[in-house]
């Protein structure tokens, strides 16, 4: 069975175990833990310190975190369909990267399932001057235990503030998920301002990275897959059974959004380096979904 079907046949299942939950079921099933294996992480940013003075402490009384199914979560994680009211990229789940503080973060995260204590050790204590990283594993719906037994591997949620406003955000997926095939962000965001390629040999394999970047936007989707062999060069195809893993970043004016992930530096133009413009490309997705990369065209990388 392929990924996307598998994941879709997941997500039922999980909902019918949260119904079962809901019912007392699996009220008692311990939260799930999840490995970090598979995705990019953004670097830390180094931040200018706001004077070395609790800063960030809430304000107001947080919100306390909501609590989801992984079907609930997955709906709250795609950008495109029934997003907060007035709130479309850049704003991602009502948070706006240059606007948004520290305490709209702690509320970003309500709204995820996530409480402070949830956060990754050393990120709360670790923010205090103002300046950092907070970031989690979105690994407290409910019924996340039966989730991650079906292959839902929960999400990577990093944010990262400087002087007590929000910088970037980024979320992580360890597969591609049905909301954000590559067709449905071009569909949605339209022609990228950046279409990159990245070659990456890999344990045996070649691996590739695209990423479509939208400066208006402040938006920028990364695709991270296995190439498939074609003759001496490869094919890299967007589709569920290649995809590794998916990464969303959205960075304030003035930074590059999923700047300085893995493997980010093999990133170079597409059409400089296979001659292939948009147009092209984007035919290449509606008919195959793959891109072929001849033997020649590998050795820009070596």
């Amino acid at each position: 069975m392929k990924p996307l079907l598998r994941w879709i046949h997941a997500v039922i299942a999980v909902a019918i175990m949260s119904t079962l939950s809901a019912c007392g079921g699996t009220s008692g099933a311990a939260p799930a833990t999840f490995p970090a294996a598979g995705i990019v992480n953004p670097p830390q940013q180094v931040a200018p310190s706001s004077g070395g003075q609790p800063t960030i402490q809430p304000t107001r009384p947080l919100l306390p975190p909501d609590n989801l199914t992984t079907v609930e979560l997955h709906v709250r994680l795609d950008p495109f369909t029934n997003p907060p009211t007035g709130c479309s990229l850049p704003c991602y789940n009502n948070l706006t990267v240059g606007q948004a503080n520290v305490n709209d973060v702690y509320d970003f995260y309500s709204h995820l399932g996530i409480g402070l204590p949830d956060l990754i050790p050393g990120d709360y204590p670790g923010i205090q001057d103002g300046s950092g990283r907070l970031a989690a594993w979105l690994t407290k719906s409910r019924d996340a235990a039966a989730a991650e037994s079906m292959g839902l591997a929960a999400p990577l949620v990093t944010v990262f503030v400087t002087d007590t406003v929000t910088d970037t955000v980024s979320v992580g997926w360890e597969y591609l998920p049905p909301y954000l095939p590559i067709l449905q962000v071009m569909n949605q965001m339209g022609q990228p301002d950046a279409l990159l390629i990245g070659i990456v040999p890999f344990q045996g394999e070649t691996d590739y990275l695209v990423e479509l970047r939208y400066d208006e936007r402040q938006t920028g989707f990364l695709y991270f897959g296995k190439g498939l062999p074609e003759g001496r060069g490869i094919r890299a195809c967007l589709d569920a059974d290649s995809v590794k893993s998916v990464s969303l970043g959205i960075a304030r004016r003035g930074l590059v959004p999923l700047d300085g992930l893995e493997y980010s530096d093999t990133l170079k133009p597409l059409e400089e380096t296979l001659g292939m413009s948009y147009a092209n490309f984007a035919a290449a997705m509606t008919t195959s979904g793959c891109v072929e990369i001849s033997a020649s065209a590998l050795s820009q990388w070596n």
